[in-house]
């Protein structure tokens, strides 16, 4: 087991005995066809690009993983986005991350009317509870 795993597997204990529900399923990409769907289902696709064995990439599933259950709530106001994950390590994503020009995991874009909308984030990053400027940001 890996630390993602485990780390994936507190959060989501966490979550359902503090009576908040389970990431969804689908929030995993695998391949083409749903990356494509993902992009076409609603206005905003957020998506975070990642691999299992990274340090920082486990460290910020949890967080990620909570974006998407609040954006299952319609009281959030994100009814027109998807919240996705895609794992450049799985052979069936490969070819997606290639195309997106993912050359470091982790990496987060919004992608808007199937297209990406912004310069990848290098804006704040959280330290402990303090957020601070990413260098060269």
């Amino acid at each position: 087991e890996t630390l993602f795993q485990r780390i994936h597997k507190t959060a989501q204990a966490k979550r359902v005995s503090n009576g908040i529900p389970k990431t969804p399923d689908n929030l995993d990409l695998k391949g083409d066809d749903e990356f494509t769907a993902a992009l076409e289902k609603k206005t905003f696709l957020f998506a975070f690009f990642y691999a299992p064995r990274c340090p920082f990439c486990a460290q910020m599933m949890p967080e990620w993983d909570d974006l998407a259950v609040r954006s299952i709530s319609k009281s959030h106001g994100m009814e027109d986005v998807t919240i996705a994950k895609v794992d450049c390590t799985v052979s069936v994503n490969r070819r997606i991350c290639k195309e997106q020009s993912i050359r470091g995991v982790p990496t987060i874009r919004l992608f808007k009317n199937g297209r990406w909308d912004r310069p990848d984030y290098r804006g704040l990053h959280r330290q402990g509870k303090q957020w601070l400027p990413l260098p060269g940001a």
